[in-house]
């Protein structure tokens, strides 16, 4: 496989400060062949992942379903490991207690966010550590997947454009879920968990079995929103967006490797079990998702 030099530098960092994970490079054909063997039981997932038509969105996808599916460490092929996952964690970290690990990508203070934004806290997707069969992923999945069927239904999957990732694959629904799932396993707050739990933070927050990251974790180096240097010792992952390989290579490529060893991974048909019964209850329903039913939600629709 043929990369250039800033996907090599990418692929180099993980591998050396993980040598003991279990590394795989897929192209979009290796994806493709490997979310057909694993969603096999699932026609409806795999009806939508194949009739997606660009390439970006079937990297959204895949992401969240090879997550799911088998869990572990997905990172887009042109980032940068600053540090060894282990050391991301806080002395208070415990390996059971932890089930996803998320970062915050964007928190823009100002009066104008949602015309840059879809989310006024909006956590990023070009790395993201999981266990398998996580409930964030099995939700974000599951709402792909009953869209992508309505819309083929009506005949307007094709119709989907760049402008339309943000909102249907990338990190509007992704934030969304993240934020749906924290306020049904969290027993620990009264009110709603929104973004004003997450704004500014500076440090990694846990809530129920999900770990947020503050913003210079995966985001070093912006220059703004808080954001500081990839030399802060809060910085883990340098995202260069400038991944490239092969000609034939249509998307960014993915590195899955496997989570802590302490995270005891679960069997393929206990992670998927759950959404194959979900699917098969929800067939042209739309899903509901549990989040704050006010007017200042920190939630945009992007328009261009």
């Amino acid at each position: 496989m043929r990369f250039d030099a800033n996907s090599r530098e990418g692929v180099n960092s993980w591998e050396e400060l993980h040598p003991e994970y279990a590394h795989q490079v897929l192209t979009d054909l290796h994806a493709k062949n490997l979310i057909e063997d694993v969603y096999r039981a699932i026609p409806q997932v795999l009806q939508v992942y194949k009739a997606l038509p660009l390439p970006v969105l079937k990297a959204d996808f895949f992401r969240y379903l090879i997550l799911l599916a088998k869990g572990g460490v997905y990172s887009d092929i042109d980032t940068v490991a600053l540090k060894s996952i282990p050391d991301w964690m806080p002395e208070w970290f415990q390996n059971d207690d932890v089930g996803l690990i998320v970062g915050i990508e964007a928190d823009p203070n100002r009066a104008d966010w949602d015309q840059w934004y879809s989310r006024r806290v909006q956590f990023c997707q070009w790395t993201i550590l999981a266990k398998a069969g996580h409930p964030v992923l099995r939700r974000i999945v599951e709402k792909i997947t009953m869209e992508g069927l309505q819309m083929i239904h009506n005949q307007t999957l094709t119709e989907l454009k760049a402008n339309d990732v943000v909102e249907f694959t990338g990190p509007g629904p992704w934030t969304d879920m993240v934020f749906s799932s924290m306020n049904t396993l969290s027993q620990e707050y009264d009110e709603c968990i929104s973004w004003r739990n997450f704004t500014g933070i500076t440090e990694p927050k846990q809530v129920s079995d999900i770990i947020v990251l503050p913003i210079t974790s995966l985001s070093p180096g912006c220059g703004h929103m808080g954001s500081k240097g990839i030399h802060d010792p809060s910085a883990f992952v340098q995202h260069k967006f400038k991944g490239k390989v092969s000609s034939d290579c249509r998307y960014k490529i993915a590195k899955v490797n496997r989570f802590m060893e302490a995270l005891s991974p679960i069997s393929l048909k206990r992670a998927l079990n759950p959404l194959l019964a979900l699917i098969r209850s929800r067939t042209g329903v739309r899903i509901h998702d549990t989040l704050c039913n006010d007017d200042s939600n920190g939630i945009s629709i992007l328009r261009f």
